[in-house]
């Protein structure tokens, strides 16, 4: 005859030990994803970003470094586009001029 020793515990705590540790299984694949997907987030957007001369540009900025230039970061692409002005007729002896802080030419 078989005597059940008490020390031991009952099937229960072990179905419980098991349901514990699956669930500690699936935390550790989801830790594990997130890892890899913010990994990989991160180097796609360094790939996105700009640098010029030197100089770092995220993705998406823009600035003007003169009143005519445009410059951006698109995509891990850098350029600066400049404005075209025409040249205005202004009425009698008046002569078309650039105001401080404009691009184009204009009458007085």
């Amino acid at each position: 005859m078989y005597i059940l020793d008490e020390s031991v515990p009952p099937l229960s705590s072990y179905r419980s030990l098991l349901s514990t540790a699956e669930l500690l299984s699936e935390m550790n694949w989801l830790i594990v994803c997130c890892l890899m997907c913010l990994t990989f987030t991160l180097s796609t957007q360094q790939e996105l970003d700009c640098t010029d001369n030197g100089v770092f540009y995220p993705n998406g900025y823009r600035f003007k470094p003169e009143p005519c230039t445009t410059c951006y970061c698109s995509n891990g692409n850098y350029g600066c586009i400049a404005v075209m002005c025409g040249w205005p007729k202004c009425k009698g002896e008046d002569k078309p001029f650039v105001r401080d802080g404009d691009c184009c030419p204009s009458c007085p």
